[in-house]
């Protein structure tokens, strides 16, 4: 049973991933600690501290295509799944935020926080094969898709600076521990129905696992300290003299973590091909015999034919990377009607696998006391999400909530690509300035 572990290992790869939240919807709500996550060199307006596990929490789920794309008259069409479809599954949680401002032009921050990021491909080979599989059909179906996934936890340390009355520019030093990471670096199978129940497998697998042991399908917890990396942000930011524009740039998790504990590779032999005509014992499973065993004999015989095998290893991966240019801009001397604009790119593996346009308006009433949100948002796999949001201020107490959906899966939930959510509580620590500007 334990060698079985493998294949469901595979298969999880090919169904779902964790994905950084990025902040498309945070940046339309004007000053808020945690603009300074996505750009260091930003300023905010006083010290803060993020109510521990409620300072930024967020989750997100995006898909390339909807339900209504795949049922059509009560009936699951698969084959209508592109080729190049995409699942990212998010989870985002601050343990501890915190910064102080100190001689006015100076910020040190330093938090806590669970992540996790990755981009996996849908095997629409499988799909395929599963949606032309008649009985007397003899074809063969291409399976390659590709994965990278990684969760880790980190412990920041920001400085920013301001370095006249424009600009300010600020950096981050990161310590990594990774939980759990997997990559496919080749993951080619070919999938052939030869006879009427009589199935053939080939292909090259090649797939690198940190803190997971895939014959045990255990996460090496014991061990998770073992896995470790750096990382670094760096930020520029700059505002026009009557504070009526800013736009930034930055730069975020350039590093990587270096696996040494539960890092394994999987990989296959890929002259070798797997037939299967059916369990041995057939009627003996049917008549309520072992089908767990049946099942381990079959998988043995597999990773015996195909030679596939796990591979203790260690190895060092980079961390995917976010690049951010944005800016906001008050169209009145007031600063209550606010637009902006903003563009998020991830890299992973030296390529370009996701990215986020967003504009936005924001609402500020007289007070500045209380902010709505606005914003259309075109990602890489849905081209048009709304995301709304609203932004509180009492007495040092800051709350903000903001969702974003799929606009077509407004009216419709069949037609959902993308939703997330995103809440957090600051607590501000002395005299905002800009306040007086309303």
């Amino acid at each position: 049973m334990r060698k079985i572990y493998i294949i469901i290992t595979l298969a999880l790869f090919s169904v779902c991933s964790l994905k950084a939240q990025d902040y498309s919807t945070i940046l339309t709500a004007g000053d808020t600690p945690q603009a300074n996550m996505l750009n260091p060199g930003y300023m905010p307006n006083t010290s803060f501290v993020g109510v521990p596990l409620f300072g930024n929490l967020a989750l997100k789920v995006t898909n390339s295509f909807s339900l209504n794309d795949v049922v059509k008259n009560k009936k699951i069409l698969l084959s209508n799944i592109p080729d190049d479809s995409h699942i990212n599954v998010g989870f985002n949680l601050d343990v501890i935020n915190f910064g102080v401002k100190f001689k006015e032009k100076n910020l040190i921050t330093f938090s806590t926080s669970a992540k996790a990021n990755g981009d996996i491909m849908y095997p629409t080979g499988i799909f395929n094969f599963i949606q032309d599989n008649s009985i007397n059909k003899t074809d063969s179906y291409d399976v390659n898709f590709r994965s990278a996934a990684v969760a880790w936890g980190e412990v920041a340390l920001g400085y920013t600076r301001v370095i006249d009355d424009n600009w300010s520019v600020g950096g981050k030093i990161k310590h990594l521990v990774g939980i759990v990471g997997g990559n496919s670096n080749k993951t080619n199978l070919q999938m052939e129905k030869t006879a009427i129940d009589t199935y053939t497998i080939k292909g090259d697998v090649n797939i690198l696992l940190g803190g997971y042991d895939a014959i045990s399908g255990d996460i090496a917890t014991d061990d998770i300290m073992n896995n470790r990396g750096w990382a670094f942000d760096l930020g520029v930011y700059y505002k026009s003299n009557d504070n009526r524009w800013s736009a930034g740039l930055s730069v975020q998790d350039i590093g990587y973590i270096k696996w040494n504990s539960g890092s394994q590779i999987i990989s296959s032999n890929p002259s070798k091909s797997y037939t299967f005509s059916g369990f041995e014992d057939l009627e003996t499973v049917l008549d309520g015999g072992d089908l767990t065993s049946a099942m381990d004999d079959m998988v043995d015989s597999m990773m015996t034919v195909l030679e596939l095998d796990t591979i203790n290893v260690r190895f060092k991966k980079m961390v995917p990377t976010t690049i951010h240019i944005g800016g906001k801009y008050d169209i009145d001397p007031k600063g209550r009607h606010t637009v902006s604009g903003n563009f998020l790119a991830k890299i992973s593996n030296g390529s370009l696998y996701d990215y986020s346009t967003t504009v936005g308006y924001t609402y500020s009433s007289k007070s500045k006391n209380f902010r709505f949100m606005g914003s259309l948002i075109n990602r890489k796999y849905d081209p048009i999400s709304l995301g709304l949001g609203i932004l509180g201020e009492s007495k040092g107490f800051q709350f903000y909530m903001m969702s974003e959906s799929s606009l077509m899966g407004i009216a419709n939930l069949a037609n959902m690509r993308n939703f997330g959510f995103r809440l957090g509580m600051n607590i501000l620590i002395g005299k905002d300035k800009y306040k007086s500007k309303g």
